[in-house]
């Protein structure tokens, strides 16, 4: 519907038509534009890449959240409490309430656990209202955005995939910086995982039962480094962080993983690799 309603949408819509080529982040994308008319063979799929971030010490961490709460109060902490991050659109389609409406039951389980949610919108206020209502305000800070979010990143020890925003740079630096990952389980968070764990060796051999099943085993071992939570069922998103922040080292171990995974398959090297490589396939009309 957004092709057709909106004048942005119509305008990209236009352009895709006449593009040479394509360059998008996953298989449902390719598959709705080929729905929509557009052929196949101009299409580039290269997912977001991960980087070789330095692990953060204990240290390191506490002199950021030092560093952070002299900027902002609100991000005041003791060098032992558990942050909770969400870097997400403050909108109702944003999947931000699923972590709202928890929260409360939340700091009763951890009175000393802060929540960070990053990010401005619509809803804002009407967050900041239910989060006063509900007694938490003074756990919850809610800073605004940040041109460069990787201090922030690097001073939490747990990230929240709440929606459908965040799949292009938050989510690969969560996992880049190895924080562990509670997401909600909806097909395009799944998606956003698929990508990044998706074998750019592989991708011509995907057609054959051979290619796919490869594809899908590596998915499922990307899948098992990150916590899911079903957003139908809010105590579902409240055991899921609640076992998270319980059981910290175990999580962190799966994040290891999933970072290691995700470099070797999805590098910010090979999407650069990706991207010359598309560029040159257009130049010598090779598409």
């Amino acid at each position: 519907a957004w092709w057709e309603t909106s004048r942005y949408g119509k305008r990209c819509w236009s352009a895709a038509k006449r593009a040479r080529g394509i360059i998008l982040q996953d298989a449902a994308s390719q598959r709705d534009l080929v729905i929509r008319g557009l052929k196949s063979t101009r299409f580039f799929r290269i997912p977001p890449g991960v980087h070789q971030a330095a692990n953060v010490t204990p240290g390191e961490q506490w002199s950021l959240r030092q560093q952070l709460a002299m900027a902002n109060s609100d991000l005041a902490t003791e060098p032992d409490t558990p942050v909770l991050l969400c870097h997400t659109t403050m909108s109702e389609a944003s999947g931000l309430e699923h972590l709202v409406r928890v929260s409360r039951l939340l700091l009763l389980r951890f009175p000393n656990l802060r929540i960070w949610l990053l990010g401005d919108g619509p809803a804002r206020d009407a967050i900041y209202s239910n989060l006063r209502a509900e007694g938490v305000r003074a756990s919850v800070a809610m800073p605004g955005s940040f041109s460069d979010p990787q201090d922030v990143f690097k001073a939490a020890n747990l990230y929240f995939q709440a929606g459908d925003e965040g799949f292009s740079y938050f989510l690969p630096l969560a996992v880049s910086l190895q924080l562990p990952i509670v997401a909600v389980d909806q097909p395009s968070i799944r998606s956003a995982f698929a990508a990044i764990c998706d074998d750019p060796s592989a991708v011509s051999d995907q057609k054959t039962e051979a290619g796919l099943s490869n594809l899908h085993g590596q998915v499922q071992e990307c899948e098992r480094g990150v916590h899911w939570c079903d957003s139908n069922r809010p105590k579902s998103v409240k055991e899921t962080i609640v076992d998270v922040l319980t059981h910290l080292p175990d999580a962190v171990s799966d994040a290891e993983q999933l970072r290691h995974q995700s470099l070797r398959r999805r590098s910010n090297h090979q999407c650069l690799d990706a991207f010359i490589s598309a560029v040159r396939c257009l130049t010598f009309d090779r598409v």
